[in-house]
């Protein structure tokens, strides 16, 4: 079932990049290798392929949220460190990983809102992770929660001051 959780920011973005009001980006959940894609939609019947993003380690990518040029993904829990990455997307043919954070978890599910990002994951005592995203290059946890009976965080959506989290 759905679980609420308030939330102080009130306005979800979509992604916009100042090169294209078209560009849209794609996460593999099964490739270990290229995560991340930048994707054209200019045309709906065909989609083009701008830039990958090969991030850190060997788990897939999971979740994925945008706002302006930034994106960010989060992956399964990952030997290599970080399972959350903030990427710059200005240029979308060669996306960048700018900043990243140890979540010690998987993170299924991202959404963002202005300079916070709300992250549902696997941890059984923080299915929701509240992260400061303002300076990008440091991603810093702000808080969590533990949602009683749930064992997983899997999916998070955003309306006004509330987070809704499977």
């Amino acid at each position: 079932g759905i679980k609420c959780a308030p939330i102080t920011a009130a306005r979800i973005a979509f992604f916009s990049s100042s090169e294209c009001d078209d560009l849209k980006f794609l996460r593999h959940k099964s490739d270990t290798a290229n995560e991340v894609r930048a994707v054209s939609i200019a045309t709906s019947t065909s989609p083009t392929s701008l830039g990958t993003v090969d991030l850190p380690g060997t788990a897939p990518a999971r979740g994925a949220a945008t706002y302006g040029d930034i994106a960010y993904v989060g992956t399964d829990g990952n030997n290599a460190g970080a399972e959350f990455y903030v990427l710059d997307m200005t240029t979308s043919t060669a996306p960048v990983v700018v900043g990243s954070l140890e979540i010690g978890a998987d993170v299924r599910a991202v959404a963002v809102s202005s300079t916070l990002a709300y992250l549902a994951t696997s941890d059984n005592s923080r299915e929701l992770i509240i992260v400061d995203v303002t300076t990008s290059t440091a991603p810093v946890i702000l808080g969590s929660l533990d949602i009683n009976g749930v064992q997983d965080g899997t999916a998070v959506a955003l309306r006004d001051t509330y987070a809704f989290v499977t």
